[in-house]
């Protein structure tokens, strides 16, 4: 009788429980699960977070406030009312980079040149796509609150903005029929894959929803087909990007592009260094 040799262990002697290889393997699964709880739960905290801010502005009845209010930081919208002016300039802050409060964009570049300003917010970071916290849900009811808050004796409203503030310009300035626009390096269309190359910590994917006409500028356009105010958009020449973005509205003939000799997305930090800035801003509000 013979007998059978014992099955041989297959086993790579990496994979053996024990082993270096099988350790630090089960501590990279184990991170991963940690860090996709604390994701989940960094989501959770901010939902309630907005909730209860949305609650308490309702209630408060400080969704708008002046520039200067004690509630000003957490209002979607500030107001800086200058006596006698007839220019009023609506400004978009963009996404943050860091956890915290949307800052007012351009606020120094326009105290004092004559006009008044109304500051825009997003909290929810974004893209304007579930507007103004305790205000509108969406960009249509935006666009109605925000004439509804223009300061008294307004006859001619600019918009301004950077990136997905830009974005929002865009769409309010046109929607608006706001004679100057004012953009620098804007997204013009949020696909998921700009979602990814623009999201601040603070954006959620599920806020936006990427099959509504509200992602895409020229539908905006298409909207408003009377719109006739001038739209001048400023980027980096060699960022390519926002280069693909702007000449995406490029054919509109209210659309001026102004490509500067600049690699990266800050190009309005870029003019500022450069002492271009003050100029354009200038002529903006001029």
């Amino acid at each position: 009788m013979t007998t059978q040799d014992p099955p041989k262990d297959t086993t790579s002697s990496t994979d053996t429980p024990g082993t270096p290889a099988r350790k630090a393997a089960q501590k990279d699964v184990d991170v991963d699960t940690v860090l996709r709880k604390q994701a989940a739960a960094i989501r959770q905290l901010q939902e309630r977070l907005l909730s209860v801010q949305t609650m308490f502005l309702r209630f408060s009845d400080t969704g708008n406030v002046d520039t200067g209010d004690p509630m000003a930081e957490l209002s979607p919208v500030e107001i800086l009312r200058t006596p006698g002016a007839d220019i009023t300039v609506v400004a978009c802050a963009g996404l943050l980079t860091h956890f915290g409060m949307p800052n007012k964009e351009f606020f120094r570049s326009f105290v004092d040149r004559g006009c008044n300003v109304v500051f825009l917010k997003d909290f929810r970071q974004c893209w304007y796509q579930r507007g103004l916290l305790s205000l509108s849900t969406n960009l249509s009811e935006t666009v109605e609150v925000v004439q509804g808050l223009l300061p008294k004796g307004t006859r001619s409203v600019r918009t301004i903005g950077t990136s997905a503030g830009a974005f929002a310009a865009l769409h309010l300035g046109i929607r608006m029929n706001a004679d100057r626009v004012l953009a620098f390096a804007p997204q013009t269309r949020v696909l998921p894959g700009v979602f990814d190359r623009y999201a601040s910590f603070d954006s959620r994917r599920h806020d936006i929803d990427f099959s509504s006409p509200d992602i895409d500028v020229r539908n905006s356009f298409a909207m408003n087909p009377d719109f006739a105010g001038r739209i001048d958009i400023h980027f980096g020449a060699k960022a390519l990007p926002d280069v693909r973005q702007a000449r995406a509205i490029e054919g509109y003939p209210q659309v001026h592009l102004h490509g500067h000799d600049f690699d990266k997305h800050g190009i309005a930090q870029h003019l500022r260094e450069t002492g271009e800035l003050d100029a354009v801003l200038g002529d903006f509000v001029s």
